[in-house]
């Protein structure tokens, strides 16, 4: 075997980003790339007739329960329902040319609806934020960083879920027992819910 340096197995080479580029987009040209970008030319070619009855219920049933559910993440987010409808349907239109999952409902959702609540003052400022997000996520789609995902561990993702899942029922308490409330913080709902509730049962024993 031939004995190695020291100098040459310490030396880091240094890579040609030239080069890099210049493949990256030699390969973006290619059919295999338009495929892996536009899913819709890879399986629209293969789809059968006898799909679309079943597809079209599928479809028709997800569209049902997506509409009433639209209407209330577009109240969560502190705006018109109409904006929770458009953000439901169109990126689902999108969806179907760039899509690579067919079990997967496209939409937004109450974790989006609390954090556009709480930043976002009117519906200027939640389209900047749509526009914004979506460049970001343009971005890593580019980069292809989706394999950040992987180093989120499950217990995080659990007490994500449970937490958002406890932050949107403590900010609908007050609408559950018809109390109109100025906040659907979870500090906020509470703290108003309690105090309602402190000043009725209080009024009802005074006058009882």
């Amino acid at each position: 075997m031939s004995e190695v340096k020291d100098d040459d197995f310490y030396h880091e080479k240094l890579p040609n980003i030239y080069e890099g580029i210049v493949q990256s987009a030699k390969n973006c040209c290619t059919t295999d790339s338009v495929k892996k970008f536009f899913p819709i030319t890879t399986w629209l070619p293969k789809y059968e007739l006898n799909f679309l009855i079943s597809d079209f219920v599928a479809g028709l049933t997800v569209g049902l329960t997506a509409i009433p559910q639209a209407i209330v993440y577009g109240t969560i987010a502190g705006l018109t329902p109409q904006y929770g409808l458009y953000s439901a349907f169109m990126g689902c239109f999108v969806y179907i040319f760039l899509g690579t999952c067919k079990d997967i409902t496209i939409g937004p959702t109450a974790i989006m609806s609390i954090m556009v609540q709480a930043n976002a003052y009117n519906a200027d400022f939640a389209i900047l934020s749509c526009f914004l997000v979506g460049c970001v996520i343009l971005l890593m789609g580019i980069l292809n960083l989706g394999v950040l995902v992987q180093f989120i561990s499950i217990p995080v993702t659990t007490g994500f879920t449970m937490a958002a899942a406890i932050t949107i029922g403590s900010g609908q308490i007050n609408n559950l027992f018809g109390i109109s409330s100025p906040t659907n913080e979870f500090l906020g709902s509470w703290i108003y819910f309690l105090s309602i509730s402190i000043k009725r049962n209080l009024m009802m024993l005074f006058w009882a």
